[in-house]
């Protein structure tokens, strides 16, 4: 059952809330699988190290000013924790999505693609925000093709990014401001509908 007062956002499939205590045998699932964690540029987490983080996403809920939301996305039909977002807001009106992590069973539904249009909604409406960006490893093409559908823009590339298992990765950087987010609604609710 959700407690409606720690919902965020509320799309037709997901919706983005705070992290609770009860999450964490989802998280542990979700945040332990090498492939999820290697697209969010760490190595698979420990069940201590899961705890960790659900407390730290618990702290930083409860802090003013609020300066992360790291946030579960949760499919609306059976109310169950499929991944997870993080956005922190930079210090001169943007936010970067700074991690989002997509349990392997709920891939392919487009939910990652309608979370990223939840936390464009928090963060241009609900924080008045101007931009917000990301970074997509260059061989994550599934995360690059979504932003890009959801019109965000290309801004080019962070060259050794990352070190992953000994090996530095670049990661494509993408772009959506204000403006260019307000002139899309419209589409939006076809967007998500509509498979790719």
């Amino acid at each position: 059952m959700n407690n409606e007062t720690d919902v965020l956002r509320v799309g037709h499939a997901v919706l983005l809330r705070e992290l609770r205590p009860t999450d964490l045998t989802p998280l542990v699932h979700i945040w332990s699988d090498p492939d999820v964690m290697r697209n969010v540029y760490e190595q698979a987490w420990t069940p201590q190290e899961c705890a960790d983080m659900l407390a730290r996403a618990r702290r930083e809920a409860a802090e003013r000013p609020r300066r992360v939301y790291r946030m579960g996305i949760v499919r609306r039909q059976d109310d169950t924790l499929v991944g997870t977002i993080t956005v922190e807001l930079e210090r001169y009106s943007g936010a970067y999505v700074r991690a989002a992590a997509i349990a392997p069973s709920a891939r392919r539904q487009r939910l990652g693609l309608e979370a990223f249009h939840l936390v464009s909604c928090l963060v241009f409406e609900d924080l008045g925000l101007h931009r917000l960006w990301c970074a997509c490893l260059t061989d994550n093409l599934p995360a690059q093709k979504g932003v890009l559908r959801y019109g965000a823009r290309r801004e080019g590339t962070i060259r050794e990014f990352v070190n992953l298992d000994g090996t530095w990765r670049d990661a494509e950087i993408f772009g959506l401001l204000d403006h260019e987010w307000r002139t899309r609604q419209d589409e939006d609710a076809g967007l998500l509908a509509t498979p790719a």
